[in-house]
């Protein structure tokens, strides 16, 4: 597949969710932190959020407070 075709098909598909209501979004932020200062606040989390994402994957999504 060509990367135009590739770029055809996610196009068609955001449309396509767009059009069910089901495409989010997420607002941009304002001033987002620049990607050094973003990966220096990163350090030192180890496993700690993989381990939580694939926490919440296995739960499918539900809170465990």
């Amino acid at each position: 597949m060509s990367s135009d075709e590739r770029t055809e098909r996610q196009r068609d598909l955001r449309r396509r969710l767009r059009a069910a209501g089901k495409l989010f979004t997420p607002p941009r932020p304002d001033n987002p932190l620049p990607r050094d200062v973003v990966i220096e606040l990163g350090r030192g989390f180890g496993t700690a959020v993989s381990e939580a994402l694939e926490a919440d994957r296995t739960l499918g999504g539900e809170r465990r407070d």
